[in-house]
């Protein structure tokens, strides 16, 4: 299939217009309260407002260009950016004014509209019966973001529990010699810890009732056999494994290693710094676990819970062993990338470019559609592979998302 004909139907089109001006004054609207409470003097808050900016500059250089899918990556991104400044400002402005128990509190309160934003799509989840290919595929992107919301949601929950434990028994841990400093500075990496993750949960269910909206208008019918459906996760659950596997066998104990320390400090210190191991970890265990024990074991939607998290965990842990073994990704100066294998970069982006034509023409010469979220995720990857290397190596991440929806219509598409 040509590129040519990976674009999105109009419809879509408009909505991911309208969706995209949304998060822009989301943007607009958390940068208006930031320099009101002025907040850009403090610690480092100013750098990450002014990520927001080029986010939002750049979804609005593409919304004047008509291309509408990446703009709203961008803009999503932007409005993201910009509550995630302003809460890290908020943050800092009250760790300066030592009022540790206002930011415990502060920091509770956002569980409110997460706990809710996700009771209210897991509740959607547990009653949706997908009956086209379109409903299908937003369906998946969907319970994707929101199995990844709860992962950031149970481990800011847990980090605020942490500093609440350290703030009821600082006296007691005074007694026994802890210093002071320690244990504050302890409760403020806690605390932003829990803030940043339950930010990240909020903005990962916006994103699913967007992609719930994600339809193709062709209404091609799909018919899921249950017994295909059990079969497709267990495989897709398998694949994840493997990934985790390799990290855990190879990746961490060579890591504690060369750090001289044990693998269970390896396992804490990735799951409290590295989003991406976290969410390859949550994803993959929470739909075999509170899901399959709420849903029940053989319900469809444990099932559709499972293919979702499988995929979010595998996306997760291949964006990880890129970084980390295939590509050598790091960080320089300013949060630039760079990448040690530049070549081999480019011919990942080749062939799972072409893999995404391969498998968009199979799912077309099969049902006479291509799923809409596919196209969606091709389309910002085919923008992203054209600018710096951040951005190839997120364009990656968009082709695997873009050709596992084709790959997953296909087989439960199968009798």
């Amino acid at each position: 299939m040509a590129a040519a004909d990976m674009v999105m139907p109009e419809p879509t089109m408009k909505f991911l217009k309208e969706r995209s001006q949304k998060w822009s004054e989301r943007y607009e609207s958390f940068s208006k309260r930031f320099y009101d409470e002025k907040l850009q003097d403090l610690y480092d808050s100013a750098k990450k407002l002014e990520v927001a900016r080029l986010y939002f500059q750049t979804a609005s250089d593409l919304i004047k260009g008509g291309n509408f899918p990446t703009a709203y990556d961008y803009a999503q991104r932007a409005g993201g950016n910009a509550f995630t400044a302003y809460a890290y400002g908020r943050f800092v402005a009250l760790v300066m004014q030592q009022r540790f128990r206002d930011l415990l509190n502060e920091v509770s309160s956002m569980f409110t509209p997460v706990g809710t934003s996700l009771d209210q799509m897991f509740e959607i989840s547990k009653k949706f019966k997908p009956k086209t290919v379109g409903e299908l595929n937003s369906f998946i992107s969907a319970l994707e973001q929101s199995v990844s919301a709860l992962g950031y949601t149970q481990d800011a929950a847990k980090s605020a529990d942490a500093a609440r434990n350290l703030m009821d028994n600082a006296m007691a841990l005074m007694a026994k010699n802890v210093p002071i400093n320690q244990i504050k500075t302890e409760i403020i990496n806690q605390l932003l810890n829990s803030s940043l993750r339950y930010g990240i949960a909020l903005l990962k269910l916006e994103k699913a009732k967007d992609f719930m909206e994600l339809k193709d208008g062709n209404n091609v019918p799909l018919t899921i056999n249950p017994e295909r459906l059990e079969e497709v996760a267990k495989t897709y659950i398998a694949v994840a494994q493997a990934n985790l596997n390799y990290i855990d066998q190879i990746f961490i104990p060579d890591f504690a290693r060369s750090a001289q320390t044990d693998e269970d400090s390896i396992r804490s210190r990735l799951m409290r710094n590295n989003n991406h191991y976290l969410v390859a970890i949550t994803s993959l265990r929470f739909p075999q676990t509170i899901m399959k024990e709420k849903w029940g074991e053989k319900a469809p939607e444990t099932f559709f819970a499972q293919i979702a998290g499988s995929m979010g965990s595998y996306y997760s842990s291949s964006m990880f062993l890129m970084h980390h073994y295939s590509l050598g990704v790091r960080k320089e100066q300013g949060g630039v990338e760079s990448v040690k294998m530049e070549k081999a970069l480019v011919n990942m982006l080749e062939h799972a470019e072409k893999n995404v034509r391969i498998y968009a023409a199979m799912v077309q010469k099969t049902l006479g559609t291509v799923p809409v979220p596919a196209r969606f995720f091709y389309s910002v990857g085919m923008t992203m592979k054209s600018g710096d290397t951040a951005l190839k190596v997120k364009a990656l991440e968009m082709f695997w998302r873009a050709s596992m929806q084709c790959q997953l219509t296909l087989q439960l598409a199968k009798k």
